[in-house]
């Protein structure tokens, strides 16, 4: 039984806190669980809240720790890739995310199969009933994620890539087509590009960006009407303010 004061009590109570965005007394917490317990789920879990409050040098110290424990520990590893990459440095933050698809089962059948290896990541004194928060089983996002970063990057055919993967791989989200259409576009490969950017105004009409950024490639284009119609709509649906859609219109 996990006593109060037992550092898995502790880890267990951050969580709860990390859940309700209770950042720095969950920081606190893991702090006192890494101080009398080496786990690499701590320092990890410390990581994400870091991230949260914006300290991302802590954080990636934090992440530091946790790999010296376990250098194979995928969420640390994930994590690391996320807070480089909101720190801007999109290079670094793609080569972590590699290590972490390089671990993985190769191709996406082996990504569908990643909830068996859970208990792989955790050490075999933390019991199953220990609650992990975001503790990530299915890493289809690291392709999304790495995608990003490419993208950022300016390397358009590796991000279209690794959309292309994590569409593969099940993810529905209509980001991931606005992702792709964007290094399609880059490519200026717009016809493929305006495919995925009808795919992603379809599945979410609400959001102007995807018709905005359709627009720009009717403009590429010199499809003048189309672009248009789409900035058009985007303004009548959420985006009336936006600056950069009027400009486009005037454009258009």
């Amino acid at each position: 039984r996990i006593q109060p004061g037992d550092p898995l009590h502790l880890f267990n109570r951050a969580s709860i806190r990390l859940r309700r965005r209770e950042w720095l007394a969950a920081v606190q917490d893991l702090d006192m669980a890494a101080a009398a317990m080496e786990q690499p789920v701590f320092p990890y879990s410390k990581a994400v809240a870091l991230h949260r409050l914006g300290r991302r040098d802590e954080a990636v110290a934090a992440i530091q720790s946790s790999l010296e424990l376990q250098p194979d520990f995928i969420p640390a590893l994930f994590e690391l890739g996320a807070v480089l990459y909101a720190d801007m440095q999109y290079e670094k933050a793609a080569d972590a995310l590699t290590r972490v698809i390089n671990m993985r089962p190769a191709g996406t059948e082996g990504f569908k199969q990643l909830s068996s290896l859970k208990a792989e990541l955790l050490q075999p004194s933390i019991p199953d009933n220990v609650a992990i928060l975001r503790l990530p089983t299915d890493y289809p996002e690291a392709f999304v994620l790495r995608g990003q970063a490419l993208l950022r990057a300016q390397r358009f055919k590796e991000s279209e890539a690794d959309m292309c993967m994590a569409l593969d791989a099940g993810i529905k989200d209509p980001n991931i087509f606005n992702f792709r259409a964007l290094a399609r576009r880059c490519l200026q490969r717009y016809d493929e590009a305006i495919d995925d950017l009808t795919c992603a105004v379809e599945a979410a009409p609400e959001n102007p960006d995807f018709l905005f950024n359709r627009s720009q490639c009717y403009y590429e284009m010199k499809e003048f009407a189309k672009s248009n119609d789409d900035i058009t709509q985007a303004l009548q649906g959420g985006g009336g303010m936006d600056g950069a859609l009027l400009y486009h219109r005037g454009l258009a």
